[in-house]
């Protein structure tokens, strides 16, 4: 008897009940009822007239409207008054600044910093069709615009500030400042040496006067136009290239050969993020201390921030017309010069004090043995001099009056160095072979500062520092992408610096306006 432990592969019977002959008679029905089914086919080549609601291209919530509505309350007849087309004249009409602006605004906002990408986004975009009314504007509407209105633009800043300022939003008494790196639009490779920037200079001319030659009739208007314009521009970046030459100390007194580069001459090679080196700005930012809307930015060359802080609050003081009571910066800034030039002008500054340079270092330099250092030498207050390790006097010379503290200067008779067997450890490198000690004592501007960071209140102030003045740039950076400038030049990447600036308060603004709504 045959026993049933399956499908018996004799069996025909057994062979159309088998899972695969199923499967085959399933798919090919399937076949048939997809061959009688009637689709929709997609015509990705077709060019279709549709209706369009411009107004409900986006909600009611939408940070464009908004941003149109903030920029509509603003005096912008300083950015109207230089165009000159008008009713029954020739020439085609102009574009409202208004719409301009807010364009710029809105695209700083969503990470877009390129002309010719907003001028793409105005084609498709919801946001930017709304703001555009289904208008194409050109990117060179667009650039040109972002880059010929410094001055209004500053005036921008201030009726914003205003309007911020008559809200009560804002605390112009105490001011927080920092500076960051942005990269410059450059390459590491533009820089080069004074030699070969002559050289590609001259080339450069050469370019000029061949293409001066060319005849007419070889090629379109338009190209030779394009070439022509390219050379002049890389000749002109050149000529600044020689000219930042002059600004930068020569070779001979550089550690590294002196370079400059040749597509944003300005840029400087800074250390930035990540300890890599490049071309960037060192961008100052300074934020006021209620809600952390920006109240002055400037850009500089110098990748040290210590000469930064008396030209931000000249700037502050300019954008804001108040001078602030306090200062809060971090220890880049808060050198002794810049204490007392603060105290000078009423201001509390509030920071870290930078550490002096070490003992030792110093004494490696000068190539005395750190075992005669300061604290080798006994001072003696009531004679007003020092003892040194063999018991020789050091006597008072001079007192100096620096910027930032009080020198007091002791030097050794040249007998008793001269005839002391421990000279070349105590001396050095001294060519005289008489040991100098100096006393320094602080100023009274110094001494304040101490004791006031001393206090809990200005260690709770400080702890503030990187909520409202390093937030600014980590949003600016990761939020509105500007890692790295768009534009060339000094001039050019503070007009960008100032277009983002302008973009952080006024969705700042509008932030604070819902919430408080809500």
């Amino acid at each position: 008897m045959q026993e049933v432990l399956g499908t018996d592969e004799h069996d025909p019977g057994s062979m159309r009940n088998s899972p695969a002959s199923q499967l085959e008679a399933v798919s090919s029905g399937q076949d048939e009822v997809e061959k009688r089914l009637r689709l929709k086919a997609i015509d990705r080549k077709g060019i279709f007239l549709c209706p369009v609601d411009v107004e409900n291209l986006i909600d009611e919530e939408h940070s464009a409207r908004a941003i149109w509505e903030f920029v509509g309350q603003l005096d912008l007849g300083m950015f109207r008054g230089e165009i000159r087309v008008f009713e029954g004249e020739a020439g085609r009409s102009a574009f409202d600044p208004h719409l301009l602006i807010s364009l710029w605004i809105y695209a700083y906002t969503q990470g877009v910093g390129k002309a010719r990408a907003i001028s793409r986004l105005c084609d498709h975009d919801p946001a930017f069709q709304w703001l555009t009314g289904m208008q194409p504007v050109s990117y060179h509407t667009l650039s040109d615009f972002r880059i010929s209105h410094k001055e209004k633009l500053d005036d921008l800043f201030k009726q914003i500030l205003a309007i911020l300022d008559s809200e009560n939003i804002v605390d112009l008494k105490r001011v927080f400042h920092d500076g960051s790196k942005i990269a410059a639009d450059a390459s590491a490779s533009s820089f080069h040496r004074l030699d070969k920037v002559e050289a590609n200079l001259q080339l450069a001319k050469q370019v000029i006067a061949e293409l001066e030659k060319e005849d007419p009739q070889q090629q379109s208007l338009r190209l030779q136009s394009a070439k022509r314009r390219a050379a002049k521009q890389r000749e002109e970046s050149l000529q600044k290239a020689l000219e930042e030459f002059k600004k930068l100390p020569p070779t001979t007194t550089r550690k590294h050969e002196t370079r400059v580069s040749q597509t944003d001459p300005e840029a400087r090679n800074m250390k930035q993020a990540g300890g890599r080196y490049g071309p960037a700005y060192n961008a100052q930012i300074s934020t006021e201390g209620k809600n952390g809307f920006v109240v002055a930015a400037h850009i500089s060359q110098s990748s040290s921030d210590f000469g930064q802080l008396v030209p931000a609050v000249e700037n502050i003081i300019d954008k804001t017309g108040t001078k602030p009571e306090e200062v809060v910066v971090d220890s880049g800034f808060a050198s002794k010069k810049n204490i007392v030039q603060m105290s000078q002008q009423g201001i509390q500054l509030i920071g870290p004090l930078l550490p002096q340079s070490s003992t030792v270092e110093q004494l490696e330099k000068r190539g005395i043995d750190p075992d005669f250092g300061k604290e080798a030498f006994c001072f003696n207050s009531e004679n007003n001099h020092y003892i040194c390790p063999t018991g020789k006097i050091l006597s008072h010379v001079c007192t100096r009056n620096g910027k930032a503290s009080i020198e007091h200067l002791y030097r050794a008779s040249a007998i008793d160095c001269r005839n002391c067997p421990l000279k070349e450890k105590c001396c050095g490198k001294t060519k005289r072979f008489q040991r100098t000690l100096i006393r320094t004592e602080d100023l009274p501007e110094i001494t304040s500062f101490k004791e006031t960071m001393k206090t809990q209140a200005a260690k709770e102030i400080y702890k503030q520092r990187s909520r409202f003045a390093e937030f600014p740039f980590a949003w600016i950076k990761e939020k509105f992408g500007l890692r790295k400038f768009h534009l060339r030049g000094q001039d050019k990447s503070l007009v960008e610096l100032i277009w983002v600036c302008l973009a952080f308060n006024i969705t700042g603004f509008i932030r604070i306006k819902r919430a408080l709504l809500a």
